[in-house]
């Protein structure tokens, strides 16, 4: 994920203190990264067969551009100082919104002139933010069990 941060950063990034480790973000990242591969290829190997190549070839355009951005965003996220943070949030904001903004003028030509890539975009798009969504989730919830298991005058004592 790029050069190691220190815990600091976290805590300006999330506004007073990162709910988790930047070891577990990265873990976040490099599973959801692993899952969109592996829906890719489900997705090739699920729809070929029944003639939906060109949707399946739209999964897998919209799984690897939901992979660009969120490697995109970790290398804005690398460059970012945590004295400067305040300083380079809008150009940070920008940049988060350029690339959504390519992404979506990208979905609706493909809509437009090859529909089932279009389709098969959209849905791999949304495909890779729910796997991320629920890895992100996976490690919340386990870090919150984690905290509440190491308090004082948890059940476990």
């Amino acid at each position: 994920m790029g050069e190691p941060i220190d815990s600091d950063m976290g805590a300006t990034l999330w506004g007073g203190g990162s709910p988790l480790p930047f070891a577990e973000l990265e873990r976040i990242h490099k599973m959801t990264m692993r899952m969109a591969f592996a829906a890719a290829l489900i997705a090739l190997a699920g729809l070929s067969p029944i003639g939906g190549v060109l949707y399946a070839v739209g999964v897998c355009l919209g799984l690897a551009i939901g992979v660009w951005n969120l490697r995109a965003l970790e290398g804005s996220l690398t460059r970012i100082e945590p004295d400067t943070y305040k300083e380079k949030r809008r150009r940070f904001a920008m940049s988060r919104m350029g690339r959504l903004g390519v992404i979506t003028i990208m979905a609706v030509i493909l809509l437009v002139a090859v529909r089932n890539v279009g389709l098969g975009l959209v849905l791999g798009v949304g495909v890779f933010y729910a796997i991320m969504l629920a890895n992100m989730i996976y490690s919340l919830a386990r870090a919150r069990r984690q905290s509440l298991a190491a308090e004082p005058g948890s059940a476990d004592d």
